[in-house]
């Protein structure tokens, strides 16, 4: 799998970082029809937490046999987050800077406006969502004129009703001593990717993460997760994949038409969210929504 990272203006004084990532084994150019997909991370998270989900996505659209390829796939820091914090820090720690779920939106509608998309013919575009990231693409349309197409086929919602997980530390001595926290609260593989990308070095010489304490709770306010006043854009497919068992979410569902539900019912217990270890399970509904397969409950 391969990848390169972008920065993407989102206002006049903010950023986003942008990782994009190609199959290994398949030449495509600017102009290959097929699935382009971009995902959005939950409050604390990461663009490069989706990596383990991408390579299995990868896996699965080389094996299949017939229907459109998956071209390329996007992942998109919120501007608080990940390396996009480091490269706005002079703007969002200003006392009264403020950026919500609604405003990470606007990365991702940047992104799809940019110079590295072309026809929405030829290039299928889905928007995925993890906890947080889920409201994000929810309200990406609304970035987009209502009087023309919306340039994004199908929205996947990953687990929308839970809240990534928060921890009880926000600054340790050095990368090891963070990288043996995080290994008891997470898969072992899964702590080495969050230690290499949610953490940064202070001046003093110990690590902190990226996304401040501050920036999470911006993120995570409930008042843009508010799933019975949520819009679903007309024409557009909204999926939705599950961890929770169905009866504990019904009523979020009251009133809203998903074209598609999925359970992962066999890692519903998993505590650290359905991108850790549980992500080849995860890849292959995704893909199932993608190929249009069936998902009902």
């Amino acid at each position: 799998m391969f990848s390169e990272t972008y920065t993407i203006s989102t206002s006049q004084c903010l950023v986003t970082s942008a990782r994009r990532y190609r199959s290994s084994t398949r030449r495509v150019h600017a102009g290959t029809a097929g699935w382009v997909l971009i995902f959005a991370h939950g409050a604390g998270m990461y663009k490069e937490r989706f990596e383990p989900l991408l390579r299995r996505l990868f896996e699965l659209d080389e094996r299949k046999e017939c229907g459109a390829q998956i071209v390329e796939a996007w992942t998109v820091d919120a501007q608080t987050h990940g390396t996009a914090a480091d490269l706005n820090e002079s703007v969002i720690n200003q006392e009264n800077f403020r950026l919500t779920a609604f405003d990470y939106a606007g990365a991702l509608a940047a992104l799809r406006t940019s110079i590295f998309f072309g026809d929405a013919d030829m290039q299928r575009v889905v928007l995925i969502g993890e906890n947080e990231g889920a409201s994000t693409a929810l309200f990406t349309p609304d970035f987009f004129s209502p009087d023309d197409p919306l340039p994004i086929e199908n929205i996947i919602l990953i687990d929308p009703f839970t809240t990534s997980p928060q921890y009880d530390a926000e600054e340790w001595r050095g990368r090891e001593s963070a990288r043996a926290y995080f290994k008891k609260r997470m898969d072992p593989a899964m702590a080495d990717n969050f230690v290499d990308h949610a953490l940064v070095r202070t001046e003093t010489g110990t690590v902190r993460m990226r996304a401040s304490k501050r920036h999470q709770d911006q993120l995570r306010d409930k008042k843009y997760s508010n799933w019975e006043s949520m819009v679903f854009p007309i024409g557009t497919g909204v999926h939705l994949i599950l961890t929770d068992p169905v009866e504990d979410v019904k009523s979020k569902l009251t009133g809203q038409h998903f074209t598609s539900i999925r359970q992962n019912k066999d890692i519903a217990d998993a505590l650290y969210g359905v991108l850790t270890e549980a992500s080849r399970q995860v890849a292959e509904r995704v893909f199932g929504v993608i190929r249009g397969e069936s998902g009902k409950l």
